[in-house]
């Protein structure tokens, strides 16, 4: 059987043996990229594009020839690493076959110790906690009497009594040391503060008689403030009762003067829409004859219209009707017709000139009435009325003829 020293010697391919063989197509690369490097082809052209062709394909050639010269020279390698793989496998697997049931002979010897070494570890853990226990015990009295009266340390010092002035080897062992020098600090600890407690008990029953005393004097005083506030109650009751009671006289007077002006204002308002309203009325009236005045100026105008036009046919009818009964008249009787006609217009013309003269009069007689009702001016009102007839009789009566 050959030894790793052995083994080492076996002879290694060398690879340059080999790689000689891309020399050629090394050598390629360089010709090609002078003959080909930043070459533009008029692949537009079927000559041009047919040497681009040719071109890639010269290039290409060294390219196909490589990987196939790279597949011949790599496949004794792979067959070689493959053989070399599968010796070493099969040696592996025999050796450690024949290795593993001893090493786990091994394992598990190794693990027992292992355990035993552990349950030790884990005894000795679980006493060293109880001593602490104990000894953190013996000084955890010092945190219960921390604030408790004096009878009550003077108990736990009892208590500490049945350790006696040692502690036992038996029970602490490497531990004694440190537990005696626990009991001992212990023990001086709550002496001390058994002391203090009986010190601080002194002190608090002599503040407490103190306090007694205090407490008495302050209720002697509290009795007599109270007595002096409840007189000072009854007094300031006194002066309220009085205050809202002048308050509550001063609010009725407040109050029925308010209601008095109040009233005053309602009939101010009252009596002011009252004017408004008469003002209203007034101006209403007004307008409603003036209007009326303006139909009947519109009315007359309109019927003589009407007269003059039905008279007009009237006389057509009768002239047509007469004409040959009365030739010989019907001059006179144009002539008399043309009078009574120029008479009937005078008259009308005077009528509406009376109406027109008569409106500005009118007018001033309504304004003037309007004016009385917003002043309340009985005697203005009754000279508006006067205005208002007179213009009303200019308006509706003829003027005596003139010679």
């Amino acid at each position: 059987m050959n030894t790793p020293n052995e083994a080492a010697a076996v002879e290694v391919l060398d690879p340059e043996r080999f790689l000689v063989a891309y020399k050629p197509y090394k050598a390629a690369i360089a010709e090609l990229t002078q003959k080909y490097q930043g070459v533009q082809f008029d692949v537009e052209t079927s000559k041009g594009l047919e040497a681009a062709k040719a071109a890639r394909r010269e290039i290409l050639e060294p390219v196909y020839a490589t990987e196939k010269l790279r597949k011949q020279l790599k496949a004794p390698a792979l067959e070689f690493s493959r053989r070399i793989d599968g010796d070493a496998k099969e040696i592996d697997t025999a050796l450690r076959k024949l290795a593993d049931p001893i090493d786990a002979q091994i394992k598990a010897r190794e693990a027992a110790i292992e355990a035993e070494k552990e349950a030790k570890r884990q005894a000795e853990i679980r006493r060293q906690e109880e001593l602490t226990r104990k000894i953190s015990g013996i000084r955890q009295t010092v945190a219960e009497a921390a604030g408790q009266p004096s009878t009550y340390i003077a108990q736990i010092i009892s208590d500490l009594a049945l350790w006696g002035t040692e502690v036992s080897l038996e029970i602490f062992g490497d531990r004694a040391g440190e537990a005696q020098l626990a009991l001992d600090e212990t023990r001086k600890r709550l002496a001390d503060m058994k002391a203090q407690a009986e010190e601080r008990e002194a002190e608090a029953a002599r503040l407490e008689a103190e306090r007694k005393i205090e407490a008495e004097r302050l209720a002697a005083e509290r009795a007599e403030l109270e007595r002096l506030r409840a007189e000072q109650a009854e007094r300031d009751r006194i002066a309220r009762e009085q205050r809202e009671a002048e308050e509550k006289a001063a609010a009725q007077a407040r109050a029925a003067e308010e209601a008095k002006l109040q009233a005053e204002r309602e009939a101010l308002a009252a009596e002011r829409r009252a004017a408004e309203q008469r003002q209203a009325e007034a101006a209403a009236r007004a307008k409603a004859e003036q209007e009326a005045a303006q139909r009947k100026l519109d009315e007359e105008r309109e019927a003589f219209e009407r007269q003059k036009r039905e008279a007009a046919e009237a006389e057509q009818r009768r002239i047509q009707a007469e004409e040959e009964a009365r030739a010989r008249a019907a001059l006179e009787e144009a002539r008399q017709k043309r009078e009574r006609e120029e008479a009937e217009r005078r008259e009308r013309e005077a009528e509406l000139d009376r109406l027109h003269r008569a409106a500005p009069t009118m007018l001033d007689a309504l304004w003037q009435w309007q004016r009385a009702e917003r002043t309340g001016d009985e005697e203005e009102l009754e000279n508006a009325r006067s205005a208002r007839d007179a213009a009303i009789a200019a308006a509706t009566q003829p003027e005596p003829a003139t010679v």
